[in-house]
């Protein structure tokens, strides 16, 4: 589809600009019920679970790749992370820079603007967070988690959140089901198994989360709420939906028609 890294990279950088431009607005302080809900963090949905695996975060360097506008960066520097954010898009950035400054953790929080790819990183981490990135570059997948296990330091922990599809059968359900997609770039498409399988060869002593078979629905009750501030009605009902999901991942079978998977683990040299 693109016929050199940069035409991608430039395609990439251009529709994340454009989507951080008509999110300009000042942002909101994160509130106390989200803070406290990835301080201390359940395990029902992906980013909680996630959260959960890390545990404590004070005194930590984590790299924070394709860091988008911030949300995640400056929660981590809220729980006590001393954090950098890497990202594409120069808007994006922008608009980060803004979070963090109105969360009052700017001192906490440094962001380079660049594919994280092309990075010669000096500094090494205790964590890396990967947040819906190698979906964007499966083409380059396998030097871009060689490039995650050098900037750690021994024993470093990686932190991944991707869309998964392992099951044709899935993919053709979620073709039929009635959920508007979220903004996508052209080339960008869920992990398949073979992808699965590189990424989670990167990572020992490995835990795996798998989510959103029924909880894929959730995105019709919430709209654009996240669901901490969402009515106490509309959050009952997503808690139900996914405490179904957890029951039904617990049989192995069924696990490859999750549509989030999220891997925790150390770097394998």
């Amino acid at each position: 589809m693109f016929s050199t890294q940069d035409e991608k990279w430039n395609s990439e950088r251009k529709f994340f600009d454009e989507i951080a431009r008509s999110n300009s607005a000042i942002p909101e302080k994160f509130n106390k019920r989200t803070i406290s809900m990835y301080g201390n963090p359940g395990s029902l949905f992906a980013k909680q679970w996630g959260m959960k695996q890390l545990g404590s975060l004070k005194g930590l360097k984590v790299l924070d790749i394709a860091c988008g506008e911030g949300e995640n960066s400056v929660l981590f520097a809220l729980l006590g992370a001393d954090v950098t954010g890497v990202e594409i898009s120069k808007e994006s950035v922008k608009n980060a820079q803004r979070r963090a400054e109105v969360n009052g953790v700017s001192e906490r929080v440094n962001f380079i603007c660049a594919p994280f790819e092309s990075l010669d990183l000096e500094e090494k981490y205790d964590v890396v967070n990967i947040s819906a990135f190698l979906h964007h570059i499966l083409d380059n997948l396998d030097f871009c988690m060689k490039c995650v296990v050098k900037a750690l330091k021994p024993g470093g922990k990686i932190l991944i959140e991707e869309p998964t599809c392992a099951s044709r059968f899935m993919k053709k359900l979620r073709d039929l089901t009635p959920i508007p997609p979220n903004a996508a770039t052209p080339d960008e498409r869920p992990l398949n198994q073979e992808e699965i399988n590189l990424v989670k060869s990167y990572l020992g002593d490995i835990r795996v989360g798998e989510f959103g078979l029924l909880s894929r629905f959730t995105r019709l009750i919430l709209g654009d709420t996240f669901i901490e501030d969402a009515s106490k009605f509309k959050k009952s009902l997503v808690y139900l939906i996914a405490s179904i999901d957890k029951i039904i991942f617990t049989i192995p079978a069924a696990r490859k028609f999750s549509s989030t998977q999220v891997w925790f683990g150390t770097a394998r040299i």
